[in-house]
C-alpha cells in the first residue's frame, strides 16, 4: 500500500522520493525532498509519524469541490477535483485531494446522493451554499 507524506506543495507518494536532505531554517529542522531527477517534491519539519499513514485509493468518480474566495469583491470560485484516496489513521480518515486547500480555500466532499460535506463537519445541499459557508467561515466576501 503506498505511503504519502503531507509537505508544503501537497502530499508526495514516498515511492517517489529518491533522497532527501536536512537542513536548519529559522532555528527549526527540515527535510527537503528530491524525486528521482533531483527536482524538489516538497519539504517537511522534522517528521511526525503521523504523516506516514497508509492511503487506501478511492472509489472511481470520487469528487470534491474546492471552493476558493478571493478578496476585492471578486466572485468565489467552485472546481471540481478529484479524491484520489483516504488517508487512514487512527481517528477518521482524511480525503487526499489533487490539490490541498489554501488560506483561502476550503474543500467539500460530493456525496452519493449529490450532496455535499465539510469533511466531519455539516452538509451542505448544493454548490451555492457551500459557497455561502466558505465566504462566512474565512472571513471575506
Amino acid at each position: 500500500m503506498p505511503q504519502f507524506i503531507d509537505t508544503d506543495r501537497g502530499y508526495v507518494n514516498l515511492d517517489h522520493v529518491r533522497r532527501s536532505q536536512r537542513r536548519v531554517a529559522n532555528g527549526k529542522p527540515e527535510w527537503t525532498l528530491f524525486d528521482a531527477e533531483d527536482r524538489v517534491i516538497g519539504t517537511v519539519p522534522d517528521f511526525d509519524p503521523g504523516q506516514f499513514l497508509p492511503v487506501i485509493s478511492a472509489a472511481p468518480g470520487s469528487f470534491a469541490v474546492m471552493v476558493t474566495i478571493y478578496g476585492d469583491g471578486e466572485t468565489p470560485t467552485a472546481d471540481e477535483m478529484p479524491i484520489l484516496g483516504w488517508k487512514v489513521g487512527s481517528g477518521d480518515p482524511e480525503a487526499v485531494l489533487l490539490e490541498a486547500p489554501v488560506g483561502n480555500q476550503m474543500a467539500f466532499l460530493r456525496q452519493p446522493a449529490g450532496n455535499y460535506v465539510r469533511q466531519y463537519e455539516q452538509e451542505f445541499a448544493d454548490i451555492p451554499e457551500c459557497i455561502a459557508y466558505a465566504v462566512e467561515m474565512l472571513g471575506k466576501s
